[in-house]
Parts: structure tokens; sequence; C-alpha cells
């Protein structure tokens, strides 16, 4: 007799696309095993949540943290079927607060510095 085993993953999924809404776009924030209990319109606090940030200027390259606090509203759930077992419920957020969404989205620009990724190549090579 085969047992079917059923794995559930819960992503908060945080919009960031703010200028283009037809586009999306979204930032995984958290994963759970388990159930979060959220539904449509709770409000989520999310605090501390770090992001790497790279700052260059003329003496070079600073890596570092930057953190962020903020709330987000539940605007939709999503379940999707990735396996015959195995299903992630897709919990989308946005935030009210577009100034610190967009400071976010700012210091993931910049945690992609091509300066920096060519330093890299340099060293590694």
């Amino acid at each position: 007799m085969n047992k079917i085993i059923t794995q559930m993953y819960y992503q908060l999924c945080l919009m960031i696309n703010l200028s283009d809404t037809e586009e999306g776009g979204y930032l995984l924030i958290d994963t759970y095993n388990f159930n979060p209990q959220l539904d449509k319109g709770d409000i989520v606090n999310i605090e501390n949540w770090k992001t790497g940030v790279i700052n260059e200027h003329q003496e070079g390259i600073e890596i570092g943290n930057q953190t962020f606090s903020f709330t987000a509203q539940v605007l939709d759930i999503q379940k999707t079927v990735v396996r015959n077992n195995q299903y992630i419920v897709n919990i989308i957020l946005e935030s009210a607060d577009r100034e610190i969404i967009k400071q976010l989205r700012n210091a993931l620009i910049s945690s992609k510095s091509e300066k920096l990724f060519s330093n890299l190549r340099e060293i590694l090579v």
C-alpha cells in the first residue's frame, strides 16, 4: 500500500513592483512548513527584516546590512500544486508604506552591484 505524503509550504510574498501592477513582482519574506493562520485582510507586522546592501564610493566597496520594519496586509492567498504530493501556498502581502518598500527595492538593487561582481571575478580568476 502506497501512502501519499503531502507537504505544504506557506510563503509570505511582499508585492514590490509598485509602479506597474500589471507586471507584478514580489519578494519572498519568509517560508513556513506550518499554516500561519492568515486570511485576506489580515495585517502582518514584519520587524527587523534584513537585506544585504553594497555601497560603492571612491575608497572602495562597503558591504553591510539594512534592516526594515513595516506592516503589510494580506491581499490574496494562492495555492499551487508543485508535484502530486507537494503544495505551495503563496500569501500575497501589500504594504501601505510605499516609501519603505521603495527603500527596500533600492537596497535589493544595490546588492547586485556590477562593480562588486567584476572585482570578485578578478580575484577568483
